[in-house]
Parts: structure tokens; sequence; C-alpha cells
């Protein structure tokens, strides 16, 4: 009779499923003990459980899975039927033929479902589930931008990597290199992202705990910079005459006024069609699927309607005559079916002299009516959070508080584009004074003698 033999080694070395991933960095293997090891595959985090044997005075190797589909308690389970086996005396061909080839099977079967034949644990196929379960919350634009973020940021670092492996020390190194080239908000975004493809796999079982709990405590946090927008009289009553004096087309003109009148958005604006208007309702009425919000809102959300004062209908039906044959209300000067770029008016007030990171931006608007209706014209701040398509700040969300104050909004644009016509005319600056420190009124020489805060009303120089 032929000797067999297995090679015996210590009996369970391997403590649990979840000390695996560390048990092998750096190591090519690690033996459990009664010829079952693991070693490391070809796909960084992906390993291979092997048993080996002597059979008929030859050592063989057999493969017994791959972890993390065969778990430790799974591994050694196929360990003892074989390990029974070859004392026995029957080859292991037989339970490769039956349990191996099923096993195989379920394996081939795993591999083709998954992205780009990364492992199901792997943080890139795990980054693939996170977007596409999320994606429908999502508008296109955002799922491009965090889509964006993870091909650039994180799965060159991480995408091969089983999530298991996956440590705090490397997400924090990851961020910190990315907040290290001045994108302090970016990699503050990128560990987001990263902390909720975890909790994705600690949801499924992958992992216990996310390890990017405690990684902003050791990253930036950025300076928050609100939109510059003017919001005193004075500086308004500028802005409007530069506007009014602006030597570009008048699309941009025009563009300019609606904006500080109606208080809405960029895109809004700019991608506004002529079908949206009824000049003699005076009314504008934009589509849920190109205002803010989560997908589900813009899908089953209500048309934001937005009243017109007479000055924005007169504005309107003169320009309609002009760019009526477009579909859009600001059509694009260079393309014949797009609508105005994006940086327009931007580009247009940095001529006008007014730096878009300190002084004023297109989106200012939004801030100068917000402020200046409250604080000037004594409007209720509900009605003008209504106005700018805010949600509603009720602990019932919008279950129960639906409220649109129409008539109030009706109302106060009138009267918000009535007082901007007196700022532009001139009207209202009486009222207000410039704010003179009193260093310059000691020192300055020109400053001597005279009524100093009278000399400097703009009605009066």
């Amino acid at each position: 009779m032929i000797k067999q033999c297995i090679l015996y080694m210590k009996h369970n070395e391997i403590p649990n499923n979840e000390c695996i991933p560390a048990l092998m960095k750096g190591r090519k293997s690690v033996w459990d003990g009664d010829g079952l090891q693991i070693i490391h595959g070809k796909v960084p985090g992906r390993f291979y459980w092997r048993f080996s044997f002597l059979f008929n005075g030859r050592r063989n190797t057999l493969s017994v899975g791959v972890y993390p589909e065969v778990d430790l308690e799974g591994a050694r389970t196929h360990a003892v039927a074989l390990h029974s086996m070859v004392r026995a005396g029957e080859a292991p061909s037989v339970w490769r033929a039956s349990v191996g080839r099923t096993l195989e099977q379920k394996q081939r079967a795993t591999k083709e479902i998954l992205p780009r034949g990364f492992a199901k644990d792997s943080f890139r196929a795990s980054a693939i589930r996170w977007i596409d379960l999320r994606k429908s919350e999502w508008s296109s634009g955002y799922t491009e931008k965090v889509q964006g973020r993870i091909d650039m940021y994180l799965l060159p670092v991480l995408g091969k990597i089983s999530v298991r492996l996956v440590s705090a020390s490397e997400v924090t190194k990851l961020c910190l290199a990315i907040q290290q080239t001045g994108r302090i908000e970016t990699g503050l975004r990128c560990l987001t992202i990263c902390r909720r493809i975890l909790d994705l796999c600690v949801a499924e079982g992958f992992i216990k705990n996310n390890p990017c709990t405690s990684v902003p405590e050791a990253l930036k946090t950025p300076i928050i910079r609100n939109f510059p927008a003017v919001t005193e009289p004075i500086e308004l009553a500028q802005l409007l005459k530069h506007i009014s004096n602006y030597g570009g087309t008048e699309a941009v003109k025009i563009a300019f006024q609606l904006k500080a009148m109606l208080m809405v958005r960029g895109a809004e604006l700019r991608k506004a069609e002529w079908c949206e208007f009824d000049l003699e309702m005076g009314e504008w009425r934009i589509p849920p699927v190109r205002m803010k919000g989560r997908m589900d809102r813009k899908m089953n959300g209500d048309f934001h309607r937005v009243p017109l004062p007479s000055q924005a209908i007169l504005l309107l039906k003169d320009w309609f005559q002009s760019t009526g044959r477009s579909k859009y209300v600001f059509p694009s000067a260079s393309s014949g079916d797009g609508c105005m770029s994006a940086n327009t008016l931007n580009r247009a007030l940095r001529i006008m002299g007014y730096c878009t990171k300190t002084k004023m931006t297109a989106h200012g608007f939004r801030a100068t009516a917000r402020t200046m209706i409250v604080e000037r014209l004594g409007w209720d701040k509900d009605v003008v959070e209504r106005q700018l398509a805010h949600t509603v700040t009720d602990q019932n969300g919008t279950a129960y508080n639906r409220t649109q104050h129409y008539t109030e909004r009706r109302k106060m644009l009138q009267a918000w584009a009535d007082y901007l016509d007196d700022l532009r005319n001139g009207r209202q600056w009486e009222i207000e004074t410039i704010f003179v420190p009193i260093t310059q009124l000691s020192f300055d020489p020109l400053f001597s003698g005279v009524d100093e805060r009278a000399a400097h009303r703009p009605g009066r120089r």
C-alpha cells in the first residue's frame, strides 16, 4: 500500500475573518493549519485559499476558493473534507469534480457581473454600486461631478484595493494630498464620497466599521465665503447705472435687469424659453426640471411661478420682437441652437470693473434682493424666501406647509422693481451717507474746516 499523508501544520492559526487583510500585509501567504493556507492574488486585496497535501508520494496544491466569497469557516470545512479523502486514499480530483466544480461555476458567474474584472469587495466595484443606487436621486450634472471626483482622485489610489484594506491613515493621506494642491474643499468632498461608499460596504457586510469617521480631524476646513454681493443702496445704484451704460450687447443688459428684478438663479434665466412666459397674465413659469434640488423634485415638483412686475413685462415685450424666432429668451451669440453662456454675465461684471471674487457676481443679485427687500423695504422674510424658491423651513417640510405667498410676492416684486428704478434715477441717494473713519477726518487736510459727511453725500458733490 502506497503511503499517504497530509502535511500537518498547527491547527486554526488564523483567529477570524476580519483579521485576514491585516495578516496578509507584507506576507505572501499565511498558514491556518491542516494544509490550509491563504495567498495573495493578482488583484490587490483579493486572496486565494490553497490546500497542500501529499498523495501517492507527490506534493500537491488544490484551490478551495477565493476570499471573501469563501470565508475562513468555509475554507476550513473544505480542508477537513479533503483531509479525510486523502487519508482514505481517495484522489482529491473526486472532490474537485463535485464540490470544486460547483464552487468554480459560482465564482465565474460572480466575475461576469463584476465591473472590469474587479472583485465585488474592491473599492471600485463598491463605488459603482453606490453610484447606481444614488444616481436616480441626483441631477445628471451632480452625478457627473461625483463620478468625476471618484475617477480623478479616489480610484487611482483605492480602486483595486479591497474595502477591507482601506484604512483611516490611507484615506487621510489621500485627502491631504488633494488639499495640499490648494483644493481644500475638494479634499473634504472626496472624503464625504469615500465615507458614503464605505457606509454602503458596512451595510452590505463587507466591513464592520467605517475607517473614515475620524479622518475629518486631520483635514483642513475651508473658509466659507458667500458669493459677493452689494447690499448698500449707494453701491447698488452705482451698479445699476453701470449696467444701463454698459457698452456690450443688448441681451446682456436685459439679462442683468431681469436678474436684479426677479431673484432667479443663473441657469433658470439663461435657459428660459419664450413658451414659459405669459406676458398678458404677467407670469413666468419655470419648469421644475430646471430648478435646483433633488431629482424627485425635478421630476415630480410644481412649476416655480414668478410674478412679473410691469418693468419686466415691458422689457420682455420689446425683446421678443428681436429674439422671438429663437426658443430661448437669451440665445447664444455663437451657436444658433444654444442659450447664453454660463459665464457671460460674470464676464460683463468684470468688464464693468467689478471683481467677481470680492465685489459682485451674477448670482449675488439674489443675496442683494434677499437682504435689501427685508431691510430696506420691510417685507416678510418668508415671502422673500418663497420667491427665491428655497425649501420651506418647517419641521414637517412641505408635508403640510405648502404656502406660496403668490399675491404677496407679486406686490413685493413690483415694489422691488420700483425701488430699483428709484436707485437708478438717483431718487434714493439723498437719504444715505458714506462712512468716513475718524482717522481720515483727523489726518486728511482735505477734510479740515468742512462738513465732511455732508461733503461726501453723493447728491452734493
